[in-house]
């Protein structure tokens, strides 16, 4: 009998084998995968309640009991997501971190803190923000110098996924809590993560490396500080495999000798230290890094070293065949076992490196990349006769996406995960407002998740080409999916032929269009659903729908209805939900759940009895409104815009 571990194994060797010969469209890539799936015995225990249409539907048979996220995966990521929150604050709490001052912001310093927007003024970033910014910067560092000690194959040529000489991470090389942030991060892309994997010659590092779950669980204890509910406590044989092994401490804020060496991109000097802080933002964890060589005295910042760092693909690409980024992706969503070889031909044979580069690199890939356009154009309107290869509207498409990962990007991998990390955080703010990680009704939750996940999977599955956004909870789920990669790709290929990206960073008309689509496709696919697809599912709603307080099929998104508006729902209504809340939380408590934070509940607000909420999602504010400020010093949430940045649900707004 086999194990779901060998899922994933058997899914892409079979899809990988044939891919080898030729490019599989969708409908083959899912055909293949459900063939090598049909004779893989493994003990199915199907999920719960899961709607007929999806287990009668091509390939949901295989939604498994351990392909899907697990109760305990998904509450242990909620647990790290809570940890992640309390350092961001400790990081911009803490007066004189990475030696940045709040004093210095004041008097005739404070203009080291002023950063020109010509198109809105001159806007002020605080110390505090200044601080995290540094703080992320070393830990894509760190986290890079963490993925570089794991053992690598040179590639050569095409993508190999059957070797096994990697072991997975697990309690005795368990990474630091900021590596940890970064990694989760750099999964969330899983079509960049493949391809950063396969290009670094780790495919192995792929298949066989997912998110250590049980480990991380133990590891987070409970913690002794109010102000958070956990803390994250790994053995110290892991703490000393990531010392020896990267050269680094294990603490980020401890780690006094981590430097940032870069490549010089004018005279090619290899070891030049440029600062995380400097004054004027100057310093590399900030957009504006400024610095110059003191062998040649080049200009050298973010824009300059991407532009070099494409260069130097380009280079590696012309002469041993290395792949460049985006390469070995197609248009269509999905991967190549082969790098997309006509790309790196046609750069090849229209440009050598000298000649892409520039006199100086202030301009970045804005130059290089008018290069290459007017080239391509020149060349569209050359007759066949007289260029080597067709240069189309598919070729074209397929420069950009080479050329995409390489802008406003000097990193080692394809994902600018200094971008990444802080748009990651606007997803915990989200988890942290609904209060999740601390309701008396989270394995509820939890569960009701993965099954909505698979239904989710099911409208993604017959809503090919177009994009859906799902509510948080389905978020969540997908987002601890995505947290084995290896899984999540073979998954993908065996419901919907292709590798599925995870993409939040649509404008807000784009995603209430995906938000609309998907809530329209799951009225019609799940009418009799207990919650309806946009249903809100904070801790309070939650208590409405365990209790029957409300109708649960009605979102309140639809009806308007506010717990603490308290002219559109009764008093009567809000002490309902009140005792019953109060009735869960002591009733988890008994169970031994130490981690529930009882809320300030819906009479308290509405009649004005306290001023100064104790839960974080009431009492934070995020560091691009007001940084400096703590949660103990502020004073309470007074008008609904401050919760709306937060992403806090509707039934949240206080009047």
């Amino acid at each position: 009998m086999a194990t779901v571990e060998e899922f994933a194994g058997t899914v892409l060797e079979a899809v990988f084998s044939q891919m080898a010969t030729k490019q599989l469209s969708q409908q083959e890539i899912a055909s293949i995968a459900r063939k090598a799936l049909s004779d893989f015995k493994i003990s199915q225990k199907k999920l719960p309640n899961i709607a007929n249409e999806c287990l009668s539907s091509p390939g949901f048979e295989f939604l498994i009991d351990g392909i899907l996220p697990s109760e305990v995966e998904i509450v242990t990521h909620l647990k790290l997501l809570s940890i992640f929150r309390h350092i961001r604050d400790e990081v911009i709490n803490r007066d004189g971190l990475f030696g940045i001052y709040n004093s210095i912001a004041t008097g005739d310093m404070s203009r080291m803190f002023d950063r020109v927007d010509e198109s809105r003024g001159r806007a002020v970033v605080k110390p505090a923000q200044v601080r995290w910014q540094v703080y992320i910067s070393r830990a894509i560092e760190r986290y890079t110098r963490w993925f570089d000690s794991f053992p690598k194959k040179d590639f050569n040529g095409k993508v190999e996924f059957l070797s096994n000489d990697i072991s997975a991470v697990s309690e005795q090389n368990l990474p630091p809590i900021d590596v940890l942030m970064v990694w989760i991060v750099h999964m969330l892309h899983p079509r960049f993560y493949w391809e950063d994997c396969v290009r670094s010659g780790r495919q192995s590092f792929f298949l066989n490396v997912e998110m250590p779950w049980r480990d991380i669980n133990e590891a987070i204890k409970d913690s002794e500080d109010p102000k958070n509910l956990y803390m994250y406590a790994p053995s110290d044989d892991a703490k000393s495999t990531f010392e020896v092994t990267t050269k680094s401490s294990f603490s980020n804020t401890e780690d006094h000798h981590l430097k940032k060496i870069v490549k010089c991109p004018t005279c090619g000097k290899p070891d030049v230290e440029v600062p995380f802080y400097a004054a004027f933002h100057h310093g590399f964890a900030e957009p504006e890094f400024t610095t110059y060589c003191d062998a040649c005295n080049g200009y050298i910042g973010h824009e300059s070293l991407s532009a070099a760092r494409f260069l130097k693909d380009l280079e590696s690409s012309q002469v041993d065949g290395y792949p460049l980024r985006g390469t070995l992706l197609d248009n269509l969503g999905g991967v190549r076992l082969t790098p997309l070889n006509y790309v790196n031909e046609f750069l090849a044979h229209s440009f050598t490196v000298e000649r892409l580069k520039p006199a100086n690199l202030f301009g970045g890939m804005s130059d290089i990349k008018s290069t290459i356009r007017d080239d391509a154009q020149r060349m569209r309107k050359m007759s066949k006769k007289k260029q080597p290869y067709d240069i189309n509207k598919n070729s074209l498409i397929a420069i950009r996406k080479v050329l995409y990962p390489y802008f406003h990007n000097d990193g080692s991998f394809a994902v600018n995960l200094r971008e990444a990390v802080q748009a990651h955080f606007r997803f915990i703010d989200v988890m942290e407002a609904y209060g999740y990680v601390s309701s008396p009704y989270r394995a509820i939750f939890a569960n009701r998740s993965i099954e909505r996940l698979s239904k989710f999977f099911y409208l993604l599955q017959h809503e090919k080409g177009k994009s859906i956004a799902p509510p948080n909870d389905v978020d969540l789920a997908w987002h601890t999916l995505q947290l084995s990669p290896a899984k999540y790709m073979a998954l993908c290929f065996t419901l919907l032929g292709t590798h599925v990206d995870h993409d939040d960073s649509g404008s807000k008309g784009a995603n209430q269009e995906a938000e609309s689509r998907g809530s329209k496709r799951w009225r019609r696919q799940f009418p009799n659903d207990v919650l309806a697809f946009n249903d809100c599912t904070c801790v309070f709603c939650e208590t409405k729908i365990q209790n029957g307080i409300s109708k649960a099929s009605a979102p309140l998104r639809r009806s308007g209805k506010t717990l603490f508006s308290g002219g559109k729902e009764s008093r009567s209504d809000g002490i309902a939900i009140d005792y019953e809340y109060r009735q869960a939380c002591l009733a988890a408590k008994k169970q031994s759940r130490k981690d529930i934070v009882e809320l300030y509940t819906v009479e308290q607000l509405q009649t004005g009895k306290t001023t100064a909420p104790k839960h974080p999602y009431f009492a934070y504010l995020p560091p691009d409104i007001d940084a400096g400020t703590s949660a103990d010093t502020y004073k309470g949430v007074t008008h609904s815009n401050q919760l709306d940045y937060l992403g806090a649900p509707k039934c949240f707004t206080i009047y």
